[in-house]
């Protein structure tokens, strides 16, 4: 699961807030190669032309 420039208010609760949570991830076959293997990864992508200013975490 992959959240890219994620474009919420911040709050930890109410209207706004980015949310994640309750999920649960597994790998059933093993890893044989040099990659990155995430679950659920959360990008903050270059603030260009068509994706939003999402602030840095504190």
């Amino acid at each position: 699961m992959e959240i890219k420039n994620p474009n919420g208010s911040g709050a930890a609760t109410g209207a706004g807030r980015v949310v994640i949570e309750n999920n649960n991830v597994s790998r059933t076959l093993p890893i044989v190669d040099a990659r990155d293997i995430v679950g659920i990864a959360k990008f903050r992508r270059g603030v260009l032309a068509g994706n939003v200013d999402v602030p840095y975490e504190q």
